[in-house]
């Protein structure tokens, strides 16, 4: 019967090229595919002259590749806003993935993967809740950060590693339980989100780890800025306090992503 899919993009960067985004989408192999909606969120005070390429570009490269556009154009505060504006126009039963401005997935065969893993969870006698492959993050054109998944041993492992958000397809019954995104969160809202389903029962045996490259998103983002680290430190000790995780959790989660940075090979 195939697999429903939604891709949910929030357009807050205007100088930042869609096309790519949309390329990745558009040319997926269809097998084990039943639907695919992308739902995109600009910002209602967009510039017009913006707002109107951003859609026809979109409708341009999505027109006749098998895939339903549904254009929004609301006012949001913020990503998480935003995410949670789309999140009202996502297929039901459906996966779930968030892709910023820019990023892209992997290659042509990507949701095909995933629907296989999906399907052999299912043969297995698991209801997969959350499918997540491996992320790499790129800079110039470059990959400098690999985010590689693996089973969890412990739901305390899900916390310090919680999943790649731009990797993990969430299905839509996740969000009807367990609500949507923080929205007083800049930029780990995301976070918060899977400390929040860390603390449901059995959450582990409702995620499939896929060995499939996902996604690659570019360098430079909100939540991927450099620059950015004290904003997100900030939050990811809010978040831990909100769930009651020890906050000596997030020097392990440093760690962690330290050990994701690719060390350039000496001459």
């Amino acid at each position: 019967m195939g697999i429903n899919f939604s891709i949910v993009i929030a357009c807050k960067q205007f100088d930042t090229d869609l096309s790519e985004t949309l390329a990745s989408i558009a040319g997926q192999n269809l097998d084990l595919v039943s639907r695919i909606r992308v739902v995109l969120q600009i910002k209602s005070y967009a510039r017009c002259s913006t707002s109107r390429k951003i859609r026809a570009d979109a409708k341009k490269i999505l027109l006749g590749r098998g895939v339903e556009l549904i254009e929004l154009n609301k006012n949001d505060s913020g990503v998480y806003s935003a995410l949670n504006i789309a999140l009202e126009e996502i297929l039901k039963d459906s996966y779930v993935l968030v892709l910023g401005q820019g990023d892209k997935l992997s290659d042509s065969g990507v949701l095909k993967k995933i629907s296989y893993s999906i399907e052999k969870g299912i043969e297995e006698g698991k209801r997969p809740l959350l499918v997540s492959g491996h992320l790499e993050f790129i800079k110039n054109g470059e990959a400098v950060r690999f985010w590689r998944v693996r089973a969890y041993q412990s739901v305390f492992e899900f916390q310090v590693r919680a999943l790649p958000h731009l990797s993990t397809f969430i299905h839509s019954d996740i969000y009807s339980l367990y609500g949507h995104y923080d929205e007083s969160f800049q930029i780990a809202g995301d976070y918060e989100f899977f400390l929040r389903l860390s603390k449901t029962r059995d959450i582990l045996a409702s995620i499939v780890f896929a060995d499939v490259d996902v996604s690659a998103a570019t360098l430079g983002g909100l939540s991927t800025s450099w620059t950015s680290a004290l904003v997100i430190a900030r939050e990811d000790l809010r978040a831990l306090r909100k769930h009651n995780v020890p906050a000596w959790t997030l020097l392990i989660k440093k760690l962690v992503k330290v050990s994701q940075i690719r060390v350039p090979k000496l001459l």
